[in-house]
């Protein structure tokens, strides 16, 4: 497996055979040639994935290793990029479906660009594989789709996730570079993140993945969140974490400043800090303003509104 370009990472757990078939055989007709997969089972108790994978028809050359202790999607990930031995990896999902030419178009744009990291737009498929959605940027244009090559968004990429896990193409040492991943917050974030300080990101406007959403793997806005307190731990001091652990192994980037002045002002509730800072997170200091100045029950009436409104949208 040492003789190709990409290694295509993939983290399983209990996976829907049928989801998965799929993104293996969209793995597979890739018109990219140099690649191969490699395969992590996230559960030391799962005696039937390995069996059922190894008996697929594929002709990419893959490896399956399974883990002794179940490690979670992050540090699955971090596993999976130490492993990794080729110039350039990619983060798949178990149940998307990719379009044939993405590691193609991925690998072309790094190296024309000379770029860290690419990433791309997405459709949105179900469990039947309707299209929802032909274009994330186009039905959601927000700051973590609205950025295009070049664009320099490390300031952005300390709260938003700029580059969703299943569409990252980018070059493995710099995945390295990152490592450990912080448990904190998702891979992706963290790369995107990272990956800035470090050169250039790209952005191929054209959806070369389709994201499934289905029973198992659906969440809302601000999903887990149902009072001023559940907000506060999840959103609000994680990111301050995150701040904090990008600035004691990042402490190069011009960046990190801003970046922590933001998550404390967050963490402290200074509105005035906010508001100077608005720029990073525009919607995140509006709603964060809101939610100091008002009383729990209004809250969650918030919360309500918010999501139906994005539901609509």
């Amino acid at each position: 497996m040492n003789d190709t370009k990409v290694t295509v990472l993939m983290s399983v757990y209990h996976p829907e055979p049928a989801f998965l078939q799929k993104q293996l055989e969209s793995i597979d007709e890739q018109t990219y040639p140099e690649k191969q997969l490699l395969i992590w089972i996230d559960d030391p108790a799962d005696t039937t994935t390995k069996a059922w994978i190894e008996k697929q028809s594929l002709s990419i050359p893959f490896e399956i290793r399974q883990a002794k202790e179940n490690l979670g999607y992050v540090k699955a990930f971090e596993k999976l990029v130490s492993m990794a031995n080729t110039p350039y990896i990619a983060f798949s999902d178990q149940d998307d479906i990719w379009d044939p030419k993405k590691l193609e178009k991925c690998i072309r744009t790094l190296e024309e660009e000379e770029a860290v990291l690419v990433t791309t737009d997405r459709k949105t498929i179900d469990q039947d594989d309707q299209v929802l959605s032909e274009s994330d940027c186009r039905d959601h244009p927000n700051v973590q789709n609205s950025w295009r090559t070049g664009d320099h968004v490390v300031l952005e990429a300390s709260v938003n996730c700029m580059a969703i896990g299943m569409a990252i193409v980018m070059r493995a040492d710099a995945a390295k570079a990152a490592i450990p991943f912080p448990a904190c917050t998702g891979h992706d974030k963290w790369l995107a993140l990272t990956a800035g300080t470090c050169g250039k990101l790209a952005y191929i406007k054209e959806p070369l993945v389709s994201h499934r959403v289905h029973g198992r793997n659906l969440t809302g806005v601000l999903s887990g969140i149902t009072c001023k307190k559940d907000y506060k731990l999840d959103r609000i001091d994680t990111s301050y974490e995150l701040a904090r652990e990008f600035a004691s192994r990042f402490s190069s980037c011009e960046d990190c400043g801003r970046i922590m002045a933001f998550a404390t002002a967050r963490k402290e509730g200074d509105i005035r800090g906010l508001w100077k800072n608005r720029q990073i997170a525009p919607d995140i200091v509006k709603f964060e303003i809101l939610y100091q100045l008002i009383p729990d029950f209004l809250f969650k009436l918030v919360l309500q509104v918010v999501r139906k409104f994005a539901a609509k949208g």
